[in-house]
């Protein structure tokens, strides 16, 4: 290439335009794709988002989590689908763990559910590392 300047343009925007198709880049965008991966019961989607000890124990009991991953995708599928995601994880400066809710809201008339989730930065990626049950919320 004769000109460098745009290489190191074209380099820079690629890892740019990477940085941002990363969903784990941002706690919001973790619990997000690991709602999707939940609504479509991929199970190696859904363990990508999980980190630590959790991750351990989701793959320890593999045949376990894959039959409740069918049983949520049936019960997503009879709320109409995931409506919209609600989520408030803040992150301090130089912060490498976050813990916050996330409130979903179903297409048809199931109820809305909270979940606390904890999440914890593991390189450039904010991963689940703890999960509280599922709490069904007035509508």
């Amino acid at each position: 290439m004769k000109n460098p300047h745009k290489l190191v343009v074209a380099l820079s925007t690629v890892a740019i335009l990477s940085a941002c198709s990363n969903p784990n880049s941002t706690p919001e965008g973790t619990v997000k794709d690991f709602y999707a991966a939940a609504e479509s019961a991929d199970l190696e989607k859904f363990t990508s988002h999980l980190g630590g000890s959790l991750k351990e124990q989701v793959l320890a009991k593999k045949n376990d989590v894959e039959k409740s991953l069918q049983e949520g995708k049936l019960k997503i599928s009879k709320c109409g689908g995931i409506k919209t995601l609600t989520s408030s994880y803040p992150v301090v400066e130089g912060a490498t763990t976050t813990e916050g809710n996330t409130l979903v809201e179903y297409k048809g008339e199931c109820p809305k559910e909270k979940q606390y989730l904890k999440l914890a930065k593991h390189e450039k990626a904010w991963l689940i590392s703890e999960a509280g049950p599922s709490v069904k919320v007035s509508r």
